[in-house]
């Protein structure tokens, strides 16, 4: 049995290359002490010298000369069948990254992530396997704590250390209302001038989705309707009511045609437009695998760039 391993042919052909021990020790991280006997070691197994040490560095020995040859194709060799053996397995066992996000994430709601895009990228990162998921704002954080999903884009608890994020962009909201109503003439709204109405807040968006906690806002009237809301039945919910519906911007704009319905920006106290922060969030303890790593590069690059939604 050899007293030696890949390791040591790494460490004669690094002594070699770089003509000095002390620079492939620097080279490999190690110290010179230990490349040393490394070396030594393996030309005691060997039974004869591959090196001349000298003050100026190393050279190699004749024997030394024909065994680097050989050295370096057992590496060549070594490293393929490594390459080899981790391609079947990618593609055996593919890794997988998953991503939950808001209805608004999505082109479909005027977002920045388009189902061509993403066909893209799943076929230019085959095998490696990804999944998408729309969930309401409420069910985020915590399908990302449990461990369904790797990624989730929306709002977080800022203060739950188990939790780390990357900024992608802020997006702005308007006011859907009737045009008989009598605000429906106002070029802005605040939430001062919305507080004697009743605000809708459609239920599949879960408090609404993607509203920036409108529990701590002072809205005295608030229902919850049961629809499934589309423009078509908003229409029908606004028409001739004194009720609102409060939606993210890219999202209201689809009303823009709609004959009955006024969308009008929403505006804080001074003047300034509401808008709320869209991230992506993972767990601390997320190891980051090839195809974690694609997908977080994907949406950051989708969202580059796009400023105020």
């Amino acid at each position: 049995m050899h007293d030696y391993d890949i390791q040591h042919l790494r460490c004669f052909v690094a002594a070699v290359d770089a003509k000095s021990i002390s620079k492939a020790a620097k080279e490999m991280f190690v110290s010179q002490q230990a490349l040393s006997k490394r070396l030594r070691s393996l030309e005691s197994t060997l039974g004869f010298s591959l090196l001349a040490r000298e003050m100026t560095g190393v050279s190699l020995t004749p024997e030394g000369r024909a065994f680097y040859q050989d050295a370096l194709a057992a590496l060549a060799a070594f490293d393929a069948c490594v390459a080899h053996g981790k391609e079947l397995a990618r593609h055996q066992h593919p890794p997988t990254a998953s991503l939950c996000a808001l209805p608004l994430c999505f082109e479909s709601f005027g977002g920045a992530l388009s189902a061509k895009a993403m066909e893209q990228f799943q076929a230019t990162h085959a095998p490696l396997k990804f999944i998408f998921a729309e969930l309401p704002d409420a069910l985020l954080a915590s399908g990302v704590l449990e461990r369904t999903y790797d990624f989730g884009i929306g709002s977080f608890p800022k203060d739950d250390g188990r939790l780390c994020s990357s900024s992608l962009a802020e997006f702005s909201f308007s006011v859907l209302l009737s045009i008989d109503h009598p605000l429906s003439g106002e070029s802005h709204l605040s939430l001062a001038q919305l507080e004697p109405y009743e605000m809708i807040v459609p239920s599949m968006e879960s408090g609404p989705s993607g509203l920036p906690n409108f529990a701590d806002i002072s809205l005295e009237h608030q229902r919850v309707s049961p629809l499934r809301i589309t423009s078509i039945s908003e229409e029908k919910l606004l028409r001739g009511t004194l009720s609102f519906i409060v939606k993210p911007t890219q999202n209201a704009l689809r009303y823009l045609s709609v004959e009955h319905v006024r969308t009008i920006p929403l505006v804080d106290e001074d003047g300034k437009p509401v808008t709320s922060s869209l991230d992506l969030f993972w767990r601390t303890d997320l190891p980051m695998n090839e195809a974690q790593r694609a997908l977080k590069t994907f949406v950051e690059k989708a969202y580059r760039g796009r400023g105020l939604e």
